[in-house]
C-alpha cells in the first residue's frame, strides 16, 4: 500500500517539475508534494532560476508545526545540501521540523549526490530513495549532460524537402512554414544559444531568434577556423565566434579561441560561458560532426512533404540507431520527428 502511495505522489511531483521547462537555465526540473495522513496539503516546484526550489515553494505556506512534525515530504530529486543562488533545502527541511522524505532520485550534481540524503539521515530524518534515475534522467537530460559530461546539452534541428535537401548551395530556402516555424522558435527560447557553422552564416545571415514565440533572443554561436571578420554587432543579441586563432572582443561580438573545433572542447567551452542548451541548426556538416562525437545530446528534423528541391545541400547523415524516436506529428503535410540520444543510466 505504501509503494502505491510513493509512486502515485512522485508521479505527481515529476509533473509538477514539468511546469519550470525552458525556464530554470542550468539547474533541473524538480517537483515537491508534502502529504498528511494520506492526503496532498501543498505542492510546489522550481519556476525559475533563481527563485525558489520546489522545496521551498511548497513548504513556505504550511505554518502549522503539527502537521509538519507527521507529513511527508515528496521530491522528484533529491535537495540540494549547498549554498548557492538560495540556501540550502536540507536545512530547510530540517529547520521545518519534517520528519520523513522520500526522493525519486538522487542528484547528479556531485555536490549533491548522496550529499543531501546523508546530511537529513544523520539530522535524524527518515529517508527513502525509490531510485528512479531512468525516469529522471528523462526529465532532466539537460541537466545530466551539464553535471555527467562537464559540456553543454546539444539539441539539433534542421528541415528538409522530401527529397531529403536542407537548401541550395549558398541561397536561403524557404522550407518549412510559419506555422512549424512556431514550434522551432519555441525550442529556440528554450535555449541559451544557437550555434551555426560559417556556411550556413554566409548564405543565410540568419536572424536566431525566437520572435514567433516570445521576444527572448539567445547568444548566437558561428564555428569557423579562421575569425570571421565582418561579423556586425546586433545590439541587442550577443555573438560569440569559435575560432582556432583569434581573442577579440568589439561591441556585442567576441572571438573565441579553441585548441580545436572539436564538439567536446566546444561543449565545455559554451558551458563555462553559462550556455547550458544549445541548439545546434546547421548545417549538415556541423550536425555530422557532433553526431560523430557522440555530442549531438537530441535533434528534430521536420520534413515538408509537398516540398520537391531535386538538389542542393543533403540532410545530415546521422546514425539514427542511436538514437530514440520521443515524439512526432504531422501539420499542413509537414512532419516533425523528435530523436533524444540514448543514455545509460551510470551515474
Amino acid at each position: 500500500m505504501e509503494e502505491t502511495i510513493h509512486q502515485y505522489v512522485m508521479e505527481r511531483c515529476f509533473e509538477l517539475a514539468e511546469k519550470g521547462r525552458g525556464k530554470t537555465k542550468g539547474n533541473p526540473l524538480v517537483g515537491a508534494v508534502l502529504v498528511y495522513q494520506d492526503k496532498i496539503i501543498s505542492e510546489g516546484f522550481h519556476s525559475v532560476f533563481g527563485g525558489d526550489h520546489a522545496e521551498v515553494d511548497c513548504l513556505k505556506n504550511i505554518t502549522d508545526k503539527s502537521i509538519l512534525d507527521n507529513a511527508t515530504l515528496y521530491i522528484s530529486l533529491e535537495p540540494c545540501n549547498f549554498l548557492g543562488k538560495t540556501p540550502a533545502c536540507t536545512e530547510l527541511i530540517k529547520s521545518k521540523g519534517i520528519k520523513k522524505v522520500v526522493i525519486g532520485s538522487l542528484d547528479f550534481n556531485p555536490m549533491v549526490k548522496g550529499n543531501g540524503i546523508e546530511y537529513l539521515v544523520q539530522s535524524g530524518i527518515a529517508c527513502i530513495n525509490l531510485n528512479l534515475t531512468e525516469r529522471q534522467i528523462a526529465l532532466n537530460t539537460k541537466f545530466f549532460i551539464n553535471q555527467t559530461q562537464k559540456r553543454s546539452f546539444f539539441l539539433g534541428k534542421f528541415s528538409t524537402s522530401k527529397d531529403g535537401f536542407i537548401g541550395n548551395q549558398h541561397k536561403r530556402t524557404k522550407i518549412t512554414t510559419e506555422e512549424m516555424d512556431y514550434f522551432s522558435h519555441q525550442i529556440r527560447a528554450e535555449s541559451d544559444a544557437i550555434l551555426v557553422g560559417k556556411n550556413t552564416w554566409l548564405a543565410d545571415v540568419p536572424r536566431l531568434d525566437a520572435r514567433l514565440y516570445n521576444d527572448l533572443k539567445p547568444k548566437i554561436v558561428i564555428l569557423s577556423s579562421d575569425p570571421m571578420e565582418n561579423i556586425a554587432p546586433r545590439e541587442d543579441q550577443e555573438i560569440i565566434n569559435l575560432n582556432l586563432k583569434q581573442d577579440h572582443t568589439h561591441k556585442t561580438v567576441k572571438w573565441i579561441k579553441l585548441n580545436t573545433l572539436d564538439p567536446l572542447e566546444i561543449g565545455e567551452k559554451l558551458l563555462s560561458l553559462g550556455l547550458y542548451q544549445v541548439m545546434v541548426e546547421g548545417g549538415s556538416q556541423v550536425l555530422e560532426s557532433f553526431d560523430k562525437a557522440q555530442c549531438l545530446d537530441a535533434f528534430i528534423e521536420i520534413t515538408n512533404d509537398r516540398l520537391i528541391l531535386s538538389e542542393g545541400v543533403s540532410k545530415p547523415n546521422i546514425n539514427v540507431v542511436n538514437y530514440d524516436l520521443v515524439h512526432q506529428f504531422e501539420h499542413q503535410n509537414q512532419s516533425r520527428k523528435d530523436f533524444i540520444h540514448k543514455i545509460e543510466p551510470k551515474t
